[in-house]
């Protein structure tokens, strides 16, 4: 059995070999962030972003470590599974990434998902509804993608919006800073740290966005960083957040949920946390390569000299 100070060590091993594995990675390409990350995770987004409806295989990773679901398809009657509305509502791919002591989630959109209301001053005018699908929150927590019970929200826009019976966004506040992370406790759907949007009509797409209860009291200091991008008219999104952040749910296998403000459609990944012998044996097995490139360096010298 290894001591906890060898599994420490091991632990800061792996985790300094994937940050470096990642910063690399990230510096091949020229385009944005969230585009050179997909990039390095193998994931080929021009191609498969380009088409409206593209099997999973399309969207798989080419790095072991990453986590993802992928579920672009539009019907002809809108159905994007497991909500409608057509390609605009369509999230078409998550991923889920553990690199050194950040926990990075990447969402896509079927659609430029406007991360708030455009040319708008806080509330909307009159007889003329805003975007009626601006991006939700992220969200980690317990269970399986069928039955989810959230725990901590990640806030993606800044933004909390308020919205009618309609599925209409009427206002919004700016009570957390993107990144912010706070405790949503798997409450109710009611009265709980989390929105609903319109998915009371069949529970799709619950939670939606972190709600006015969800960042009450909460320490700004838990705060990670989100940004986003247009790649290929589909709008991208990632939040990079310090796993101390989110508590105990990380210490077992996790569930991250991305959905719409209106709840219409939601995507969930499983991530399976690997036991801390597989973290051993994966930093043995790096160290053995290590070691071997190293003799055979020396012994290259030494034929050289």
């Amino acid at each position: 059995m290894l001591s906890n100070q060898r599994l420490i060590g091991t632990k800061q091993l792996v985790a300094r070999l994937a940050v470096s594995a990642f910063l690399m990675a990230s510096q091949t390409a020229s385009t944005g962030p969230i585009t050179s990350y997909l990039s390095g995770i193998s994931v080929n987004v021009p191609d498969a972003i380009s088409a409206a409806n593209s099997p999973s295989a399309a969207w798989a990773p080419g790095v072991a470590d990453v986590s993802f679901t992928a579920q672009d398809f539009v019907g002809s009657d809108g159905y994007v599974g497991p909500g409608y509305g057509g390609q605009p509502y369509d999230l078409e791919a998550l991923y889920v990434q553990a690199v050194g002591s950040n926990l990075i989630i990447t969402g896509l959109s079927g659609a430029n998902l406007a991360a708030m209301p455009e040319g708008l001053s806080g509330s909307c005018p009159s007889g003329s509804p805003c975007n009626t699908f601006p991006v939700g929150d992220f969200f980690v927590g317990t269970g399986t993608v069928d039955n989810f019970t959230p725990v901590e929200g990640i806030e993606v826009t800044g933004q909390h919006y308020d919205m009618d019976s309609n599925g209409y966004t009427t206002g919004w506040t700016t009570p957390l800073a993107a990144g912010s992370v706070v405790d949503v406790n798997g409450a109710d759907l009611v009265n709980g740290g989390f929105d609903r949007g319109l998915a009371v009509w069949n529970w799709v797409g619950s939670p939606s966005q972190i709600a006015a209860s969800g960042y009450t009291g909460q320490s700004p200091l838990r705060r990670g960083s989100v940004t986003w991008e247009t790649i290929n008219g589909h709008a991208a999104f990632q939040a990079i957040v310090d796993t101390q952040y989110l508590g105990s749910v990380l210490n077992s296998n996790y569930v991250v949920h991305w959905g719409e403000l209106c709840g219409n459609d939601f995507i969930r990944t499983s991530v399976n946390v690997p036991e801390p012998g597989s973290l051993w044996l994966l930093a043995a097995g790096l160290l053995g390569t290590i070691t071997l490139t190293a003799s055979r360096q020396r012994k290259a010298a030494q034929r050289l000299g």
